[in-house]
């Protein structure tokens, strides 16, 4: 991917991949650093090179595809006992890719309750009732794992699932110290998402399902 835009010094351009390092007035520096940890673990390797003046040229490498890609963790084993009804989830992303999760959701027949702040999200959480909280990782402010911790503190037995572009193995850690149930590699396949939300719900809320039209009442 090539472009004759107005390139980047050597500076620039050897911190790219580098958390929270931005050029722009305004946003996360986070971008490039999750896509470079996106590509490494499906092992392959993404290199830059670019000149001021001369525009910038990305190349990503992948190795082909292979059947059953493996899940951050191990798959979540499913809840006792299973009913028909749909699982109340709690969604916390500021990303737009929230939007896609959301809908999946729905669509699969489950009530949700979306939000772009953690704050809001655990102010709903305190006054709601739900059976699942979904949660990226990154955000400003209040972090996945500060929102997982919350929940273990305030409603043992709640499970969550983190969403992360981050290196597994750190995220392994750290999350299940904070009390997070399951890690989803983000993005992640939507149906594994959905297999996950049915896990550790016991739900079996399929499409044609109604969503619930009061998912936060006390």
């Amino acid at each position: 991917m090539s472009d004759t835009g107005i390139g980047m010094d050597e500076e620039t351009r050897r911190r790219v991949f580098e958390p929270f390092f931005t050029t722009k007035p305004q946003g996360q520096g986070l971008g490039t650093s999750i896509v470079q940890n996106i590509v490494a673990r499906r092992g392959g390797a993404i290199t830059v090179t670019s000149q001021p003046g001369a525009g910038t040229t990305v190349v990503v490498v992948l190795k082909p595809l292979r059947d059953g890609v493996p899940a951050v963790m191990a798959a979540p084993e499913a809840a006792p006992g299973r009913d028909d009804r749909p699982a109340r989830v709690l969604l916390i992303d500021d990303d737009s890719v929230r939007e896609t999760i959301e809908a999946a959701l729905l669509c699969s027949g489950h009530a949700v309750a979306a939000f772009a702040e953690a704050q809001q999200a655990l102010e709903a959480l305190a006054g709601g009732r739900f059976d699942l909280v979904v949660t990226d990782l990154t955000m400003p402010k209040i972090t996945g794992l500060d929102v997982a911790r919350a929940v273990k503190h305030e409603h043992p037995g709640l499970p969550v699932v983190l969403l992360t572009g981050w290196e597994a193995a750190r995220d392994d850690r750290e999350a299940q110290q904070a009390g997070v149930a399951h890690i989803l590699a983000k993005p992640c396949e939507l149906n594994e998402l959905l297999a996950t939300v049915s896990a550790l719900t016991g739900s079996s809320a399929g499409p044609e399902a109604q969503a619930a039209k009061e998912i936060a009442a006390p």
